[in-house]
């Protein structure tokens, strides 16, 4: 697990937990690797793990009420993707599909439910990214759905 505390510490989003706090993170966690193609998790599934997008680029799509798949944004390096439907218990709101080979490491929603309820790491090193509510991203995905 060092290289994905590595990889972890790298990330904007874990910069501030401590060697210790990130070393149990990575040792929660599993590094996933997707080819271009892949689908990393469906519309309607079930949320158990959230992803930090290590390397390359996913493609978020949503079916709209047509029943057409709409693309409605994207992810890549550094963003964190996954944690709306842990953080509510809800099933995924979109389809994740990887445009490019992508790396990023599988964390299980206990390890966020954890960091948030208190259990080591501490709740202020949570990462800024999961700090903040995912409502400017719903606002935009509903914007381009009814568009």
């Amino acid at each position: 697990m060092y290289m994905l505390a590595d990889a972890l510490a790298r990330h904007p989003a874990f910069s501030g937990l401590s060697r210790a706090d990130l070393a149990e993170v990575a040792s929660r966690c599993e590094l996933q690797r997707l080819p271009t193609g892949g689908v990393l998790f469906e519309e309607g599934a079930a949320s158990a793990h959230l992803y930090i997008v290590l390397r390359g680029r996913l493609r978020v799509s949503c079916r709209a009420s047509s029943g057409v798949q709409v693309v409605v944004g994207g992810a890549r390096g550094g963003d964190v993707v996954g944690e709306m439907g842990v953080l509510d218990d809800s099933p995924r709101s979109a389809t994740l599909t990887a445009e490019e080979p992508v790396e990023l490491p599988k964390m299980r929603g206990e390890v966020l439910t954890d960091l948030v309820d208190g259990a080591p790491p501490a709740p202020a090193a949570l990462p800024p990214v999961l700090r903040r509510p995912p409502v400017a991203r719903v606002r935009v995905v509903a914007e381009r759905l009814d568009a």
